[in-house]
């Protein structure tokens, strides 16, 4: 691989004794992807990142992104011997579109591209909007396949995201819910700013959205906001953007439908012998830490809950390698 198809960000990774940033590398090149062929016919779009022979964990992208998110765990991954695997939703990226789709749909889809890779055991980490759907998958898939589930500021069912989810999140789900025009005119107006801009303007953008204490669709607090100022970050944030609206707008329509329906499960109802972290940011104010004490609790105290001094995007890049490790270990 050539040296232009990594970015090296200075700003992010552990420090050194020194207190200075070690540089660590996200991929933003397109060589990992590939796809196959669901038993009905659809594709299914992945990439991988990591240590190809290490620990399978599949990555659950959030909303807004797509596998590209699973670059951020790259380097801790080749580190600790993890093997990460990250795949397109339904309608995302390079997958195909699924009708009337559901969490526990996914959730086969995972199994499936396990099967494609000869894979027998693996694990799960979901970040935000993917939540739901690594329930679905320690509600569904066999104790013999799924050894260990992780939960970055994720939502929960709708069941729980109405009681205790931010309210920056539970006006978006609302908003869709009872007025799906003006749902609709916002999420295309968006799609309209991905398709207008390029990545430069782009990042001017985010970087101005993004100022702490800004009511911006980002919603971002400091330590966000912080990690909008490297370049690398920015960079990797809009790829899984673009690949987000990449066959327009109905997929985003399709997630907000799929975060409000019923998912055919209950939280009470996942096996008792199955490893679940739950990490969330104090500083997050669209997915709280109350969400996480919540399924924590669904689970009869049998999930760990950890709670950091972090927000949305700075838990997943500041704490990348120990969620691995918890998982794993």
């Amino acid at each position: 691989m050539a040296v232009n198809d990594l970015y090296a960000s200075q700003k992010i990774g552990q420090e050194d004794e020194g207190g200075l940033r070690k540089a660590t590398y996200l991929r933003l090149d397109d060589d990992s992807t590939d796809t196959m062929i669901l038993p009905d016919g659809r594709t299914l779009c992945f990439a991988q990142y990591g240590e190809p022979s290490g620990e399978a964990v599949i990555y659950i992208h959030g909303g807004g992104d797509a596998r590209k998110g699973g670059a951020f765990f790259h380097e801790p991954a080749r580190r600790i011997g993890a093997r990460i695997i990250a795949c397109d939703r339904p309608g995302i990226g390079g997958s195909s579109p699924q009708s009337n789709r559901t969490v526990l749909d996914h959730a086969r889809d995972v199994q499936c591209l396990a099967d494609h890779l000869d894979i027998s055991e693996f694990y799960v980490v979901a970040v935000s909007g993917g939540g739901p759907y690594a329930l679905a998958c320690a509600s569904s898939i066999p104790a013999e396949r799924l050894k260990g589930v992780a939960i970055v500021c994720g939502m929960g069912p709708p069941s729980i995201n109405s009681a205790h989810i931010g309210w920056p999140t539970w006006l978006m789900l609302k908003v869709y819910e009872w007025c799906p025009i003006i749902f609709r005119w916002y999420t295309n107006t968006f799609y309209t700013t991905m398709l207008k801009h390029s990545d430069e303007e782009l990042r001017k953008m985010y970087q101005q959205q993004a100022r702490p204490g800004r009511i911006s669709w980002l919603n971002m607090n400091e330590k966000d906001a912080q990690l909008f100022e490297d370049d690398g970050i920015l960079a990797l944030s809009i790829k899984g953007n673009r690949e987000y609206f990449r066959q327009g707008m109905h997929a985003c329509l399709e997630e907000w439908r799929v975060w409000i329906s019923d998912p055919a499960f209950r939280i009470e109802d996942i096996r008792s012998d199955l490893p679940v972290h739950l990490w969330y940011g104090k500083l997050d104010s669209g997915v709280p830490p109350r969400m996480g004490e919540q399924i924590a609790a669904c689970l009869g105290g049998r999930a760990v809950l950890h709670v950091e001094n972090e927000g949305h995007l700075s838990l997943v890049v500041n704490w990348r390698e120990p969620i691995l490790k918890h998982l794993l270990w």
